[in-house]
């Protein structure tokens, strides 16, 4: 049997997907939040952009090209360290994108990206 890996919603069944201003939620295949959510078994936590692919390699190779189990990946901070105005604003931008396509090469079930400050997330 396999474990559910995302909180469910008590009211709906469904899998919580934060829905809050600013959380990135991306689904590389195009399809609904809710129904990537429901095919995730592995799932990485990155601080930054890029952790995920240095310390979730294996659970993203094993979820590579397969329908389940599907990755996820939540990435907490924003990229945009030691960054001021408007240049940490196009970094935040950049990072994203970079994000988004790693997770587009890496066929992610689901990636979210919370864009919390590097500061918060270093020292919440």
């Amino acid at each position: 049997m396999r474990k559910r890996i995302l909180t469910q919603d008590a009211a709906t069944g469904a899998p919580w997907i934060p829905r809050r201003e600013g959380v990135d939620v991306f689904v590389p295949s195009g399809g609904s939040p809710d129904r990537a959510a429901r095919r995730v078994a592995l799932l990485g936590v990155g601080a930054h952009p890029d952790d995920l692919e240095c310390m979730a390699l294996e659970p993203i190779g094993r979820a590579y090209g397969t329908r389940t189990p599907g990755f996820a990946g939540i990435v907490l901070g924003d990229g945009a360290a030691g960054a001021r105005g408007a240049a940490a604003e196009a970094l935040v931008r950049t990072r994203r994108a970079e994000q988004r396509a790693a997770a587009r090469r890496g066929r992610y079930a689901l990636l979210l990206q919370f864009g919390h400050p590097s500061a918060r997330v270093r020292d919440p």
